[in-house]
């Protein structure tokens, strides 16, 4: 989503001005944040695929 469209949904729900430097701000600050789980998560989807790929375990898809 464009920086602009992200003032324009503060200014019309929140009636918050908000300028492009506060956003760019706070995106890179939760991309920060961020950045340990998603490399948790790397982590785990590497560890699974190994174990699949081993048979060390075995998965049943449901479909609902």
């Amino acid at each position: 989503m464009s920086r602009a469209r992200i003032r324009e949904f503060f200014i019309e729900l929140f009636d918050l001005q908000l300028s492009t430097g506060v956003l760019d701000e706070t995106i890179g600050e939760a991309g920060r944040a961020m950045a340990p789980l998603e490399a948790s998560n790397i982590a785990c989807r590497t560890a699974l695929a190994a174990a699949l790929q081993s048979g060390a375990i075995k998965c049943q898809v449901i479909y609902l």
